[in-house]
């Protein structure tokens, strides 16, 4: 037992400093450039995948405005869902605002919404995060620094994703 926990120990060590050894080696800087390549790749699918989301949401947006409903609902939900959408919560240091609307009423990624207290427009919003029955948005706006709060309403804004 003792025999195998040298052993163990010892290979542990000679890890460690084959490790170090192996920050020297150039093959450490190929496994960087690796590593930044992916990273960058990771980014560039990230966007296309924002900018299909966006696609996304323009085509539901002509179809909302096709449709002529006057709701704030998006294509797609059934009317007992078209209920007016609010901001449950606004997070001030990261300039998120969390919706009431969700996938299962018609909200998509890259969606701009905008918000009002009062029928005043306070901010501009842009989904970034869809769950089934809520959504994460950016505050990418205010009006005079006034940040939305919870309990405001919100709407789809005019050329949406465009």
């Amino acid at each position: 037992m003792r025999q195998r926990r040298r052993s163990c120990i010892a290979a542990a060590f000679l890890a460690v400093a084959g490790f170090a050894m192996a920050a020297d080696d150039p093959a450490r800087s190929e496994v960087d450039l690796l590593r930044r390549q992916v990273a960058y790749l990771s980014d560039a699918l990230a966007k296309a995948n924002a900018d299909a989301d966006a696609a996304r949401a323009r085509l539901d947006r002509r179809e909302y405005e096709k449709a002529g409903s006057g709701r704030t609902a998006v294509s797609g939900a059934r009317s007992e869902e078209a209920k007016e959408w609010k901001i449950l919560d606004v997070n001030r240091d990261l300039g998120m605002a969390v919706l009431n609307a969700g996938r299962d009423q018609g909200v998509r990624p890259g969606l701009r919404l905008q918000a009002l207290e009062k029928n005043r427009p306070v901010a501009a919003l842009r989904v970034v995060d869809v769950r089934a029955g809520i959504a994460g948005a950016v505050i990418e706006k205010t009006a005079l620094g006034v940040l939305p709060k919870a309990e405001d309403r919100v709407i789809v804004a005019k050329g949406s994703t465009e």
